[in-house]
C-alpha cells in the first residue's frame, strides 16, 4: 500500500529439498534446499544468473544448478567452486548419489 517498501523474492525454478518426513502438498516449506535448479531466461544476463547464485549460496543451499537451454550447457555452484558443463557432459552431485543425467536430454 502506498509507500510500502518493496521485497525482491526469489524463488528458484526446481529445489531438491533434504529428507525430513513425509512430504506435504498442503504447506510452503521455508527450508533452505540442498540443491537449487534455476533455468535461465532469454532475457537474464550473466551478472543476473551470478547475482542469484550468489544470493542462494549465501542463504545456505549447498549446490545451485543453472540450466541454460539457448547454449545448452550448465554451470554447477558448489562449496568446490564453479563447474562449466557442456551438452555432452553428465550432470551428477555427491549430494544426490547415484544421479547422472547428460545435459543433452534435459534439452530435448
Amino acid at each position: 500500500p502506498g509507500n510500502a517498501p518493496q521485497k525482491t523474492i526469489l524463488a528458484p525454478d526446481i529445489v531438491i529439498l533434504r529428507a525430513s518426513g513425509p512430504a506435504s502438498f498442503t504447506h510452503v516449506t521455508h527450508d533452505v534446499p540442498m540443491i537449487a535448479v534455476e533455468v535461465v531466461s532469454p532475457n537474464q544476463t550473466l551478472d543476473e544468473i551470478r547475482l542469484k547464485a550468489a544470493f542462494y549460496q549465501s542463504a545456505g543451499v549447498d549446490e545451485i544448478w543453472m540450466l541454460d537451454p539457448n547454449t545448452r550447457s550448465a554451470e554447477m555452484w558448489n562449496a568446490q567452486g564453479q563447474t562449466q558443463l557442456t551438452a555432452t557432459q553428465p550432470l551428477t552431485s555427491a549430494l544426490l548419489p547415484g544421479f547422472s543425467v547428460i545435459l543433452e536430454t534435459l534439452f530435448a
